[in-house]
């Protein structure tokens, strides 16, 4: 664990730094006051793990430090432990308030430092955990919110457009209804090139099954979004319809070439095109209604925690 203490008495500094204290046990860096210890972190490869901070120091005392240290955003939830031989609630109260996280009295005892050194050390732990946790969290519910919607898009017309972009050219029709076919390909079960949600093999053979499928259509006015979960949602407008059939064999045997070419192991997943309804005419909103319905219709449980989602993003 890397600890900077800071006192201004050499005597405390070289009692913690003896192999009795924390010498042996952690990577000490020593600090006599408080702009020696701001110079110490500002050039410090890494964050620290804990503070020991005195209370009572010439020009900058330790709760302004301590201060100081919590707005820098490295060290925000960094525990702090403020060191004081003073008994007064209130520089306690004030040393709270500046963010500490514990305090030890002086004289130092080695095995109550040792126990609060313990303390912040789970505590360290504990927040990083949370902290994994969240970033996990929150990088799965936006990819299973955006379907992965703003990566697997094609930055042309030769692929399938970003989902926001394909409902806002629906809502963008003239009031009134129009001929229109909603259809979905949905992509069957196959294994992630790696377990990384971020990888971009993953990425890529998104792109590939969605530019597989768009030059397969038949129809001009036919356009392909990537909704989640494995499933490509489409509109053709007018009164002709795709030939879902055609479109999938045609889709993955155009596919099966990318897939060696993009050195995928196996042969690329199965595609199953199908009719979101049988209805020909829609209101704008009603039809990105029915695409959404189409998108969110019966749910995969094995994509509610992080492990499925790396593993597949799409099957029964």
């Amino acid at each position: 664990m890397r600890i900077l203490a800071v006192d201004d008495d050499p005597i405390i500094l070289d009692l913690l730094q003896s192999p009795m204290w924390l010498g042996t046990a952690h990577e000490l860096t020593c600090a006599d006051s408080a702009a020696a210890a701001l110079a110490a972190i500002a050039a410090s490869p890494a964050p620290f793990d804990v503070f020991l901070l005195d209370i009572v120091m010439p020009d900058t005392d330790g709760i302004a430090l301590c201060a100081a240290i919590r707005a820098l955003p490295a060290h925000a939830a960094t525990p702090i432990i403020m060191i004081t031989a003073s008994h007064a609630a209130d520089a306690m109260e004030l040393a709270f308030q500046a963010g500490a996280t514990d305090f030890v009295r002086k004289p130092l005892e080695g095995l109550e430092l040792g126990a609060r050194i313990h303390m912040a050390s789970m505590l360290n732990a504990s927040i990083a955990r949370e902290r994994s946790a969240r970033a996990t969290a929150d990088n799965l519910r936006r990819r299973r919110v955006l379907g992965y919607d703003e990566l697997a898009h094609a930055p042309d017309d030769k692929g399938p457009m970003p989902l926001v972009v394909l409902k806002n050219q629906i809502l963008g029709l003239p009031a009134g209804c129009h001929a229109m076919s909603l259809f979905a390909i949905r992509v069957q079960p196959f294994a992630l090139p790696t377990a990384d949600l971020y990888d971009d093999e993953t990425l890529l053979g998104l792109s590939m099954i969605g530019n597989a499928v768009v030059g397969a259509l038949q129809h001009d006015g036919s356009r392909l979004a990537y909704g989640a979960r494995g499933h490509f949602v489409g509109i053709t407008l007018g009164r002709r319809r795709e030939a879902l059939d055609m479109v999938t064999v045609k889709a993955r045997s155009g596919l099966s070439t990318a897939w060696k070419e993009a050195g995928f192991d196996g042969q690329p997943p199965t595609l199953k095109g199908t009719p979101v309804t049988s209805l020909g005419v829609w209101t704008g909103r009603a039809a990105v209604e029915a695409l959404d319905k189409a998108i969110t219709r019966q749910p995969d449980h094995r994509f509610a925690d992080p492990e499925s989602l790396l593993q597949r993003f799409a099957g029964v």
